[in-house]
């Protein structure tokens, strides 16, 4: 940390937290950078451009986008123990496409008080807020494998020991389904009559800073973490009891859930389990998945107004 000047010691109102900011040379942090992370494969999470048809050999752009990025001078991590996590700056520091001559002095804001999971999950949606933008009430809307992109997701695997399986798409395939496709549902406001569209922004950004959000991605990884459904619309089942879920946290339920309750619970209505598997796919199916959780809905409200 030599070869970085601490300037200033204050406190930043937005992130909720002490920080030190230093000045330094744009050469030296990405070497200082690159040290945080020992043992990391950093091209591991810029795979993603892989697919961009001439991505790699577009310099003239890259050089342009990494210098604009620099104009903004500011990096942002986080700092807990000996440990440093990089919270803003993956394409600036770990990219090696674009400029490559580029030397100017920049600064970095590093985060000093200890913060909780979701605290820091609230600071990264804050540094990320750009990507919201499309983020509506419109079909679509927001997409969780866009919002989690390179250094975000470093930063989750780094600091939560959480990995997202894209599904063979960029690594090898160890899943039915990819973890982005899947725990988008995390992001759907069903309805009986409809689930394709996503919740408007003030809900997304209520949903990724909650108390328990870094519980519910690891529970909604472990329970997508599967090559053959181990009973016939058990993806269906899982993706009515993430937006099930994510219902319950927007109301401000933040007990434990998990999806094996609620399987439990299934197994035990023996007539409906039947009759689930029994099913053809149409979007009935979803609806009865739906009216079977809108019934323990009801249950909890009842139970959390007593």
């Amino acid at each position: 940390m030599e070869r970085m000047k601490k300037i200033d010691t204050a406190y930043d109102e937005v992130l909720k937290s002490n920080y030190d900011l230093y000045k330094v040379k744009l050469s030296d942090l990405k070497e200082i950078a690159k040290s945080w992370y020992e043992g990391f494969d950093l091209k591991e999470f810029d795979k993603r451009c892989d697919h961009q048809v001439g991505i790699e050999n577009d310099a003239e752009k890259h050089s342009f986008i990494q210098a604009a990025g620099v104009t903004s001078n500011y990096f942002f991590a986080y700092k807990e123990d000996d440990k440093h996590y990089l919270m803003d700056g993956y394409n600036r520091l770990f990219t090696e496409y674009g400029e490559k001559n580029l030397d100017a002095i920049v600064y970095i804001k590093i985060l000093t008080t200890p913060l909780k999971d979701h605290e820091l999950m609230k600071a990264m949606v804050y540094l990320n807020a750009w990507k919201l933008y499309n983020s509506g009430h419109s079909y679509g809307g927001f997409k969780i494998d866009n919002f989690l992109d390179r250094g975000f997701r470093l930063f989750m695997k780094s600091k939560f020991d959480i990995t997202f399986d894209s599904n063979g798409e960029y690594r090898t395939r160890t899943r039915e389904e990819s973890d982005f496709y899947a725990i988008d549902y995390y992001f759907h406001g069903e309805y009986e009559i409809c689930a394709d569209f996503k919740y408007p922004v003030y809900a997304v950004v209520q949903l990724l800073g909650h108390e328990r959000i870094v519980d519910d991605i690891k529970e909604l990884l472990k329970s997508n973490d599967y090559m053959k459904q181990p009973f016939p619309h058990y993806q269906t089942f899982f993706y009515g009891f993430m937006m099930f879920l994510s219902r319950e946290r927007l109301r401000g339920n933040m007990t434990k859930q998990t999806l094996e309750m609620y399987i439990e619970r299934l197994k035990e209505d023996k007539k409906f389990f039947k009759k689930l598997q029994g099913m053809s796919w149409t979007d009935s199916t979803r609806k009865n998945i739906f009216k079977f959780f809108e019934k323990i809905e009801e249950e909890l409200k009842e139970k959390s107004e007593e």
